[in-house]
């Protein structure tokens, strides 16, 4: 029994706990926004599939560009927001290991 730990303070019980809580949340949002992501490529592609497949008329072409230019910025934004939650995952696993290095 030599490999025994010795008990943890009650307040970094709190503050593990606490870390889990938060790990699994951006997990979550991590799960989340690469459904977003992907989702918006999937639009994206079926677009740009209809326009191949259904030429526009001269007429609807403009239209058609902007309903794919929209698709486009939709993909951007989510792919911003999921880099954000990346940069954030990161920041929570520095944190960590710098509070395990004080410990």
């Amino acid at each position: 029994m030599a490999d025994q730990k010795p008990p943890v303070p009650l307040a970094d019980e709190h503050a593990v706990t606490m870390f889990y809580a938060f790990a699994l949340d951006l997990l979550a949002e991590t799960e989340a926004q690469h459904r977003a992501v992907i989702d918006a490529h999937a639009r994206l592609e079926s677009y740009v599939a209809e326009w191949r497949t259904n030429p526009p008329t001269a007429a609807r072409r403009l239209d058609r560009l902007s309903v794919i230019a929209a698709k486009v910025r939709e993909v951007v934004s989510a792919a911003r927001s999921q880099r954000t939650l990346a940069v954030n995952m990161q920041h929570a696993l520095a944190a960590l290991r710098a509070n395990a290095k004080q410990s």
